[in-house]
C-alpha cells in the first residue's frame, strides 16, 4: 500500500493545547534567557513558570520544524536571528515580515490558509477549516491545531479579521519600500501583468523588491506566485 504524502505537512500544525498568544510567550521567554545566557535553552527552562513541560516542548517543536528556532540537540533550542529581533530588535516591523514568509515558506497549512483567503477575500473560519481538509484529509481532532494557525497568522498581520467572524488577507509577504541609497536610480517596484487566463481573469500582482531583501526571499515568494497562477490555469 502506497503511502501518504500527507503526513509531512500535518506535522507542521501547531500544538493545539496553548492559545497562540501563551505559545508567543514561551518564545519570549527563550528568547530572553537566550540573549542573556548566549547558549542553547532547554524547554525545561520555560516550563512550570507558563505551561507544564510536555506542553511546552510540544509548542517549541512545531516552531522548530518551521524554522524560528534551530533544535541544537534533544529538547534544546536556539531562537532564530528574526525571532531575537521580533522580540528585542529596533525592527520590529521587519522581523515580523520575515518571521510571516518563513512561516509560508515552510508550511504548506499556512501556505494554502493564505492562497485560499486571499481567493475569496473574506471567509469564515469554518469555511478555512473544511477547505484544509481537502486539501490535506485533516480529521476532526486537528481542527484546533488549525484554529492555533490561524491565530498564529491573524498575530502576524497575515491575516485579519472584522471581529464578526470573517476573515480577509493582509500583504505583508514584502518589505515595505526602503529609502532610496546614493546611486539608485531604479524604482524597486516592478509588476508583473498576466491577462486572459483560461479563467478568463486578469491578474495584477505587485511585488516590491528592496535591496535588504535576501535574494533568496525572493525568488522564493515570486515562485509561490508563480505557482498559484499555473494552478488557477489548469482548473
Amino acid at each position: 500500500m502506497k503511502k501518504s504524502d500527507k503526513k509531512e505537512e500535518k506535522e507542521f500544525l501547531p500544538f493545539a493545547e496553548l492559545q497562540m498568544s501563551k505559545q508567543l510567550d514561551l518564545l519570549k521567554v527563550v528568547v530572553k534567557k537566550y540573549t542573556k545566557e548566549n547558549a542553547p535553552i532547554s524547554y525545561r527552562d520555560v516550563s512550570d513558570i507558563h505551561a507544564t513541560k510536555p506542553r511546552v516542548s510540544g509548542s517549541l517543536s512545531f516552531f522548530a520544524k518551521i524554522g524560528w528556532l534551530e533544535q541544537h540537540s534533544k529538547g534544546k533550542y536556539i531562537p532564530s536571528s528574526s525571532l531575537i529581533h521580533y522580540f528585542e530588535g529596533l525592527d520590529k516591523e521587519k522581523a515580523r515580515q520575515e518571521l510571516a514568509q518563513i512561516l509560508i515558506t515552510k508550511s504548506k497549512v499556512a501556505e494554502k490558509i493564505k492562497f485560499f483567503v486571499e481567493q475569496k477575500d473574506n471567509v469564515k473560519k469554518e469555511e478555512i477549516i473544511k477547505y484544509l481538509a481537502s486539501q490535506f484529509r485533516f480529521l476532526e481532532k486537528h481542527k484546533k491545531s488549525i484554529e492555533r494557525m490561524i491565530e498564529l497568522l491573524l498575530m502576524l498581520k497575515i491575516l485579519k479579521t472584522d471581529g464578526k467572524g470573517q476573515y480577509t488577507s493582509e500583504d505583508v509577504m514584502y518589505s515595505p519600500p526602503q529609502e532610496i541609497q546614493e546611486g539608485q536610480k531604479h524604482n524597486s517596484k516592478e509588476r508583473i501583468k498576466l491577462i486572459n487566463t483560461k479563467q478568463g481573469l486578469n491578474i495584477c500582482i505587485g511585488i516590491m523588491l528592496t535591496p535588504e531583501m535576501p535574494e533568496e526571499q525572493m525568488r522564493r515568494a515570486i515562485q509561490i506566485v508563480l505557482e498559484e497562477i499555473r494552478k488557477m490555469e489548469k482548473e
